[in-house]
């Protein structure tokens, strides 16, 4: 029903200003039900990434009608192979190969979280992600960029340091122990980086963000607005999650402001990269970063 009346409405728009509504409107209205069943079925963060999958799917495939892997790069039509990529693949698959057959080895007797496996599935189906736009971004030269790499480190800088501010505040130490704590910040980002190509970031700057720009991705006060309305939409998704982690209004406004204030110069990044590739991996540093300090108790 909500299908037929989209296709009889809204997508019979045709002006650039009605097609940025009409892909505004379908994005605020899965994050909605994506929040809603969320919230209803108590959904761990685990279970509520997942969801994600199905729904990321419909969306470009059924909405938006067109090719998966344009959530990586958005000029491509389909997936190239090198050689480079091949070897990429293989050496990006190595981290989430090994967590999934540990995982397997730790909980053989117990019982499975399905969620988990379904994770570690993602960021193992992520390595081609990783692959294909590494390889890509050798091909161009982008690590030659000097404005590229300095907004990649900027966002990261950021990032970081809301987190670390945000781990002393609650009594957090990162212990005395350099290099366990490198080891696990590398895992934890190689992880991430990997699943962003499948969870989350994909979703929003290289599903809602390019969607609700179109192909034209203008600069100027539109593609602004829509970089912060897109990452308000990201906010408000953490909100489920951050509730059932006790948090109160205070922190759902902390929150939100974190993640508009990342989540604006990471739609300018992939808008300028035409890849969510350098994205993916400054918001698996930021999460990995943050998960070291939850490591510790």
């Amino acid at each position: 029903m909500m299908i037929k009346i989209l296709d009889k409405k809204i997508f019979k728009w045709k002006t650039s200003d009605q097609i940025i509504l009409r892909w505004a409107i379908i994005s605020t209205i899965i994050v909605f039900v994506w929040v809603v069943i969320g919230y209803s079925f108590d959904l761990d963060a685990n279970q509520y990434l997942i969801l994600g999958i199905p729904i990321l799917i419909l969306y470009q495939w059924f909405l938006r009608k067109k090719p998966l892997v344009q959530l990586w790069m958005f000029d491509s039509t389909h997936i190239g192979i090198t050689k480079r990529s091949v070897f990429l693949l293989c050496l990006s698959m190595i981290i989430p190969t090994v967590a999934l057959c540990k995982y397997f080895n730790d909980f053989y007797d117990s019982n499975i979280d399905v969620a988990k496996i379904i994770w570690l599935l993602a960021a193992l189906f992520g390595s081609l992600g990783v692959a294909i736009t590494i390889d890509n971004a050798i091909k161009k030269s982008f690590w030659k960029n000097a404005e590229l790499l300095t907004l990649v480190i900027l966002i990261i800088f950021v990032g970081v340091v809301a987190n670390t501010v945000s781990a002393l505040t609650n009594g957090k130490t990162l212990g005395n122990n350099l290099w366990e704590t490198s080891f696990n910040l590398f895992l934890n980002v190689a992880l991430y980086s990997n699943v962003g190509f499948v969870l989350e970031e994909v979703v929003f700057r290289g599903g809602f963000d390019a969607a609700i720009l179109g192909d034209s991705r203008p600069e100027g006060k539109t593609g602004w607005w829509v970089a912060f309305y897109v990452s308000l939409l990201w906010g408000i998704w953490h909100i489920p999650i951050l509730i059932q982690n006790g948090a109160d209004a205070i922190d759902i406004v902390r929150s939100l402001v974190f993640h508009i204030g990342l989540g604006i110069p990471l739609s300018i990044l992939v808008r300028r990269t035409r890849s969510i590739g350098s994205a993916v991996f400054a918001h698996a540093f930021i999460d990995g970063w943050r998960n070291i300090w939850l490591m510790v108790s």
